[in-house]
C-alpha cells in the first residue's frame, strides 16, 4: 500500500519566510520561494587509469528568490525597506525559509539584494521576483 511522502501532505501555507526579522507574505501564484546553491557540495575527478579522487567543495554561497504579487503592498514595503536598509548601512540581512510540513529549513545570516525585479503590467496582478545572494547558507531537514 502506498504512503504519503514524509507521512503528511505538503501545504504552501506552512512555508514561512522571514527577511531581516520581518515575516513575508503576499506571494505570487506558483513557485514563490526558491533557493539555489552556487556550487556542488563535492567534485569528482577521474584519472587516466580510472582512479577516482573526491574533493569536498566549501562554497556555501547561494541565491534566494522571492516571487511577490505585484499588489502585495505589505510584502513589497518590507522587501523594499530591507533593500534600502542594506544600501544605506551595508549590513547584511538574515533570511530564514522554513517548511513546517516537510521539516526543511534554509537560512543564511548574511544576505544582500542582487537583482531588482523586472516589472510587467497587464490585465491582472503581475509578479515581482526579488533575488538575494547569501554568503553562507545552512540547509537542514528534520522530521516535521
Amino acid at each position: 500500500m502506498g504512503q504519503i511522502a514524509g507521512g503528511r501532505a505538503y501545504n504552501a501555507r506552512e512555508v514561512y519566510v522571514v527577511l531581516g526579522g520581518q515575516p513575508i507574505t503576499g506571494f505570487a501564484d506558483g513557485d514563490f520561494v526558491g533557493f539555489t546553491p552556487s556550487a556542488d557540495d563535492s567534485a569528482m575527478v577521474v584519472g587516466s587509469t580510472g582512479d577516482v579522487g573526491l574533493a569536498v567543495l566549501n562554497d556555501r554561497t547561494g541565491v534566494f528568490v522571492f516571487g511577490l504579487l505585484q499588489g502585495s503592498r505589505a510584502s513589497r514595503i518590507v522587501m523594499e525597506t530591507a533593500i534600502a536598509t542594506y544600501k544605506l548601512t551595508g549590513v547584511p540581512i538574515p533570511i530564514l525559509v522554513r517548511d513546517i510540513s516537510t521539516g526543511e529549513t534554509v537560512s543564511a545570516a548574511e544576505c544582500f539584494p542582487m537583482t531588482p525585479p523586472a516589472s510587467t503590467f497587464g490585465a491582472e496582478h503581475g509578479r515581482r521576483d526579488y533575488a538575494w545572494g547569501c554568503a553562507e547558507y545552512t540547509r537542514t531537514v528534520s522530521p516535521a
